[in-house]
């Protein structure tokens, strides 16, 4: 039954679409466009505590009331109704589906580097923090709905770390590095790779403790063509943009909108700015600076789907 936070604003001036090169799903690869290439850097600097915002309620699980609008039921359900919508949605594994079925997550850290650059393990472990308090921003918009069972931040482990050789690595933590060209964990373990498969059993996959993992957070010190990408295969960021949300005070705009696609959800500002006579809502998936109530009503329609395809009884 269908309805019944930009970095900066200075930085990033336009958004648009566009799939990245390599193992990311075309139907759903989506790219905001209008960050120009990062210069690199060889080193790491610290990084600043996240303030949050409208979304940001730390750790407090109690459900978020929503009472859609006219114009926010209009826009999801006409989201539901293109062919990247219900069709497609409904038809993959998505974020909640991965915690729904683990409770924790697994995920192949990326670093994708073309210039010298030293990267610490405190930093390795500053983006592990990080991924997993923006995944637990996300998580909140589904407390309290039905057949949700998840209401504490889910665990987010490393699988993996796949590095070029251009990456040196101090006191890495202890989980598998993989070096080659394209910074990528092995494919056999890859959630993505059996995409297809309902319930994929990871035989062929080697690892000291995990069966897999789900999905990339990728970073890349060169001009990638967009100021992010995300998708089912996760997400992917130029390296000193990253930096920059890590060390910002505010929302991390670009992280959050990209797990958003992660999660399964389409680029929002590429929709008609009116529909039927109702403005289009403001998201996190638009062009807001941080989750807002229409992206929580998008998400609870993935997990609907979600319940309705693979998990309720026949």
């Amino acid at each position: 039954m269908r309805l019944s936070v930009l970095l900066f604003s200075w930085l990033i001036m336009g958004l648009g679409c566009a799939a990245p090169a390599g193992d990311e799903d075309a139907g759903n690869a989506q790219g905001d466009a209008g960050f120009a290439a990062d210069g690199g850097e060889s080193t790491d600097a610290g990084a600043q505590a996240d303030t949050g915002g409208p979304a940001d309620t730390g750790l407090d699980n109690d459900p978020i009331l929503i009472q859609a609008t006219d114009a926010e039921t209009e826009y999801v359900n006409y989201w539901l109704e293109q062919d990247h919508g219900e069709p497609f949605v409904s038809s993959l594994k998505w974020l909640p589906h991965f915690i729904h079925e683990q409770g924790e997550l697994g995920i192949c850290l990326r670093l994708e580097f073309r210039e010298p650059k030293t990267v610490q393990s405190w930093r390795i472990e500053e983006i592990r923090k990080m991924i997993e308090a923006r995944i637990w921003l996300w998580q909140k918009g589904l407390i309290g709905q039905p057949n949700w069972n998840y209401n504490t931040p889910t665990p987010v482990k490393i699988f993996g770390i796949g590095a070029t050789d251009q990456v040196e690595l101090v006191d890495p933590p202890d989980v598998p590095i993989y070096r080659n060209d394209n910074a990528e964990c092995p494919t056999e373990c890859f959630r993505f790779t059996y995409k297809h498969e309902r319930s994929p059993s990871f035989d062929q996959c080697e690892h000291p403790s995990m069966s897999h993992f789900d999905f990339n957070i990728w970073y890349s010190d060169f001009d990638i063509g967009a100021a992010g990408h995300g998708g089912d295969w996760g997400t992917r960021l130029p390296w000193n943009l990253f930096l920059q949300e890590l060390r910002s005070p505010v929302a991390k705009r670009v992280s959050d909108h990209e797990l958003g696609h992660v999660a399964g959800l389409p680029d929002v500002y590429n929709y008609p700015m009116q529909l039927n006579g109702y403005d289009r809502p403001d998201g996190i998936m638009v062009h807001a600076m941080h989750i807002t109530h229409f992206d929580y009503l998008m998400l609870r329609e993935v997990w609907r789907m979600a319940w309705e395809q693979f998990y309720a009884a026949p």
